[in-house]
């Protein structure tokens, strides 16, 4: 999420179904996909595509889509044979395998390569018009304006031609004039988000309207896996407030989850592009929230001690509960850390018959240790081996 030029998107494949089929997933899976030795080639070949089209792009940072056209309309040397390799090439990355994208580039010729290029700009572009026109088939102005906003620069002009397209709508008015307001709540914190701004985001956490103090917690814990780990915990840790409000939106996310799981409409449901947004960004809600105890538990434990005396653990169990394996595997670790960190914890924990029955077998061996809570650090690194 984000801005991004032209071809900044299609570093990965997930300008193939962009952000309808999850956000960030395909370009994790470019990286994922790779080994240090890999993702050169590719990484220098689509800087080059991206300035192969920069000259189509005005200098408020639009693109001309007539302007495109054209220079791709000069694309027909190699004719069918290049545009299945670009085809193939595009298929690689949304599988996340670097090693065939890299070898498809090298099997091109040098003296085709500025056509092949071109074929495959013209192959993403055919993608990204697929999915803007499904989102305004679909009647899914959010999409849209949410493509407007964070797409590549093609997906930008595609989505905003449609959106002047409709602006004798009324009804896709409104529509459109909503999904700018979760546009602005977005931006809201993602830009603190961007800057490292802990402060920020902790008085967003605190104070914030709406879905805005999720989004804030999400923005936090992601801070944390950049190594600002103590710098959150701080900021949270000397605000019993913002301690208590981390407790209360952690029950509530959990809460909307069991009603998800059973079938039942949410109290407040989310609008579809804050939605797609908060289980696209970062870590999702549930393991955002959670994930900050477990900065607490490090850095502040008289903040954790606070979160459990205020029930932390109750929701915590409702994780185990309910969530999926690797969400039980995270809220299990996470505990771990919580319990090894404050004995309060531990023994709050050890009263808790829910706890007992749903973690993890290293989770169970640790609440039922017999020993003093000094012993059972050592205890517990006996047992992980």
């Amino acid at each position: 999420w984000g801005a991004r030029g032209l071809l900044a998107a299609t570093v990965s494949a997930f300008l193939a179904s962009s952000l309808a089929s999850g956000g960030l997933a395909s370009a994790q899976q470019v990286d994922q996909g790779s080994t240090p030795s890999q993702g050169v080639v590719l990484e220098s070949w689509l800087s080059w595509l991206d300035k192969l089209v920069n000259d189509c792009i005005d200098g408020k940072g639009n693109l001309d889509l007539a302007e495109l056209e054209a220079r791709l309309a000069s694309a027909t040397k190699g004719g069918q044979d290049l545009s299945r390799k670009a085809d193939q090439l595009w298929r690689a990355i949304d599988e996340g395998d670097v090693g065939a994208a890299e070898s498809i580039i090298e099997s091109v010729d040098k003296d085709r390569m500025l056509n092949f290029g071109k074929h495959a700009v013209r192959s993403i572009c055919a993608k990204d018009e697929a999915l803007v026109d499904g989102a305004a088939r679909a009647g899914q102005v959010w999409k849209l304006v949410q493509l407007s906003h964070f797409g590549s620069a093609h997906q930008q002009a595609l989505a905003r031609s449609r959106l002047e397209a409709l602006g004798s709508d009324k009804g896709a008015r409104t529509q459109a004039s909503e999904a700018e307001a979760d546009v602005r709540t977005i931006n809201s914190v993602l830009l603190p988000y961007q800057g490292g701004d802990v402060k920020r985001l902790s008085r967003l956490l605190g104070s914030g309207k709406g879905e805005q103090r999720v989004m804030a917690a999400q923005a936090l814990s992601g801070l944390c896996g950049m190594g600002l780990s103590e710098r959150v915990a701080e900021a949270l840790g000397r605000s019993p407030a913002l301690v208590k409000e981390l407790v209360s939106l952690l029950e509530s996310e959990v809460g909307r989850g069991a009603e998800k799981a059973g079938g039942a409409a949410a109290a407040s449901p989310r609008s579809p592009l804050l939605s797609e947004w908060m289980e696209d960004f970062s870590l999702p809600p549930k393991v955002s929230l959670a994930g900050l105890l477990g900065a607490l538990g490090t850095h502040r434990p008289d903040a954790l001690h606070r979160a459990v005396d205020l029930g932390v653990l109750r929701p915590l169990s409702g994780m185990l509960d309910q969530g999926n394996p690797r969400e039980r595997e995270l809220v299990s670790s996470l505990l771990l850390v919580m319990m090894t960190a404050s004995e309060r914890a531990w023994t709050a924990a050890k009263s808790s018959e829910g706890l007992f029955s749903t973690g993890t077998p290293l989770l169970s061996r640790c609440l039922e240790f017999q020993g003093t809570h000094g012993e059972l650090g050592d205890y517990m690194l006996a047992a992980s081996r």
